[in-house]
């Protein structure tokens, strides 16, 4: 649990104490401690729908229940104790479902941005610069008077930058980062690599040095149709890809797939299909595809697959599908 987190846990425990209702000088300065930064209010009220989904607060801003209950201590000293109880539950429990929930939802819980399964959004920074986020991605937004600092959690982002000579726009990963020379390019995150494809003028990839390496960073200046694959201490080859086409299918929410390995392709669909694609990426590896799939359709699109390549589709129930060669 990260210190805000846990800082705004102590603080809806302390404002919930059953035999001390919070006075007017603790509720303010929980107002103040919420104002001081953004992330603050953003764990507050993310702790609040976690209660809210257990059963136990109204969807009601947090600040109101608490001073409502400051103002009619009697009357609402079940509340407070209920409240109480159901706080310490949470603290308890919270390790355990933290653990035992899928990795993108873990990731996504304190972005500052993030997309469901099948969502697609676009947002405008305070610099005009606008990122469409596709499905299952998270991002963190880190501006100050140097440097605009995007950190791409998970997923794949559209970044059209909005032009500051005084600050770079920088989208970091846990690979490297991407320091925008012009305007329009993507960023992909996958397990072990990040993916740049650049539309218009330019960007420069810079690796991580691996950890325990004493190999330095290196670096490329890619131009609009090349593509790059960034790892921990390198940089993979530049590809060549068409701008007009690779851009038009972002927006149509469709995926171009050329000659790569099937357990790749179907990698890229997970994210856009609201339950578990159960395969053997081994036993998948050795069949190519070439497809255009409907990203907004993933069933339409495995159900292409299996007319294109020797695989079968069992459905075992709605949210799980199994995927194998045909026997």
């Amino acid at each position: 649990m990260s210190e805000i987190t846990t800082q705004a846990a102590e603080w809806l425990v302390k404002l919930s104490a059953d035999d001390a209702p919070p006075s007017p000088g603790e509720l303010a300065e929980f107002e103040q401690w919420k104002l001081a930064d953004a992330r603050h209010a953003r764990a507050v009220e993310k702790m609040q729908s976690l209660l809210g989904n257990l059963g136990s607060l109204p969807a009601q801003p947090v600040a109101t229940t608490l001073h409502h209950a400051a103002l009619s201590p009697r009357d609402d000293s079940t509340n407070w104790s209920q409240l109480a109880k159901m706080l310490c539950l949470v603290l308890v429990l919270l390790p355990t479902l933290w653990l035992t929930s899928p990795q993108h939802q873990r990731i996504a819980l304190f972005a500052d941005q993030h997309t469901g399964t099948g969502e697609w959004q676009t947002i405008t920074l305070s610099d005009q610069s606008q990122i469409s986020l596709s499905s299952r991605s998270a991002i963190n937004v880190r501006f100050n008077d140097q440097q605009r600092v995007v950190e791409l959690l998970q997923g794949e982002i559209l970044v059209d930058v909005s032009k500051d000579t005084q600050r770079p726009f920088i989208v970091q990963t846990q690979q490297g980062q991407l320091t925008a020379l012009g305007t329009r390019f993507t960023v992909q995150r996958a397990a072990q690599s990040t993916r740049l494809s650049v539309f218009e003028s330019r960007v420069r990839a810079t690796s991580n040095a691996a950890p325990g390496s004493e190999r330095t960073s290196s670096e490329k200046v890619l131009t609009p149709g090349q593509r790059i694959n960034l790892f921990a201490g390198h940089l993979g080859a530049v590809e060549t890809f068409d701008t007009a086409s690779t851009e038009s299918a972002w927006q149509s929410h469709l995926l171009i797939i050329e000659n790569q390995p099937l357990p790749a392709v179907l990698e890229q669909l997970t994210p856009h299909y609201a339950g578990h694609l159960h395969y053997n990426a081994e036993a998948l590896q050795h069949i190519r595809v070439y497809a255009v799939l409907p990203l907004d359709d993933p069933g339409k699109a495995l159900q292409l697959l299996s007319e294109s390549t020797a695989i079968e589709l069992s459905q075992w129930t709605p949210w799980w599908i199994n995927i194998s060669l045909v026997k």
